[in-house]
């Protein structure tokens, strides 16, 4: 909570990423405000230089609609989910794909990193025993591992995230 008095969010000129072949799922800054990632219906992740509005790449890869992208703590990564069931985790100095992360039996809908970028976690749409039941994967960065698999909501995951001292993580659920 933020103790100090609330300010006005100043409008002032008002960019247009607006490239995209599809409708935007979800979009990330960068840790230092530089660029900007957007996730599109289209299956491609776009990266954006913030202050020009210019589009530095379109990544190609997954192979269906992207659902969520994120930036690592460090901005030395980021990472894409899709409704192709997997992860995708890129190197954010050149745009490459360094692992594609498979595990998920349905469509991944969010992705959150350890504060100290060590650590992806995963959640969506997977089947079990005959009940949608969230399942969020947590991967090591290095290896593209899946470390753990976490159960216990019935419904889909759309959200999950790390506290800042890596001991705990928490999953958000249409239930």
């Amino acid at each position: 909570m933020n103790s100090k008095p609330r300010g006005k969010l100043a409008v002032g000129r008002v960019k247009f990423f607006g490239r995209h072949r599809g409708e935007v799922n979800s979009s990330a800054f960068s840790p230092d405000g530089q660029r900007l990632l957007t996730a599109s219906e289209d299956g491609c992740v776009y990266g954006w230089e913030t202050q020009s509005g210019r589009l530095l790449w379109r990544l190609r890869g997954h192979k269906g609609p992207v659902r969520f992208c994120r930036f690592s703590p460090d901005g030395r990564l980021f990472a894409s989910t899709s409704c192709d069931r997997t992860v995708r985790l890129w190197d954010a100095a050149d745009a490459k794909c360094l692992q594609v992360l498979k595990g998920h039996q349905r469509s991944v809908e969010t992705v959150s990193f350890s504060h100290d970028s060590k650590q992806l976690a995963s959640g969506g749409w997977d089947k079990r025993v005959m009940l949608w039941e969230v399942q969020v994967k947590v991967w090591d960065c290095n290896t593209g591992k899946c470390t753990e698999t976490l159960k216990g909501v019935l419904n889909v995951a759309h959200a999950c995230a790390f506290m800042p001292d890596g001991k705990l993580l928490v999953s958000g659920a249409v239930d």
